[in-house]
């Protein structure tokens, strides 16, 4: 889900998410800034792997590496 689909976005007249202040959770914006676009590379990959595997093409290292991606800890930064 994007920043601003989140249950603990800001939601003022002057606009949604993190982009003039730091959101409830604690990120920055920044931060909601760059997951915003991990989740939208991560959307664009699966595209392109659901279509390899319609041609038959698999790879399990792509397979592995969105959930790894969404779900990274700081203490494990190698992907």
């Amino acid at each position: 889900m994007f920043c601003v689909q989140c249950e603990q976005t800001i939601r003022t007249p002057v606009g949604n998410g993190c982009s003039y202040a730091q959101g409830i959770c604690g990120k920055t914006a920044e931060t909601s800034d760059l997951q915003d676009l991990l989740v939208a590379v991560l959307q664009g990959l699966s595209a392109w792997v659901l279509t390899a595997r319609e041609l038959g093409i698999v790879d399990h290292e792509i397979d592995s590496f969105a959930p790894r991606a969404f779900f990274l800890h700081t203490d494990q930064c190698e992907l």
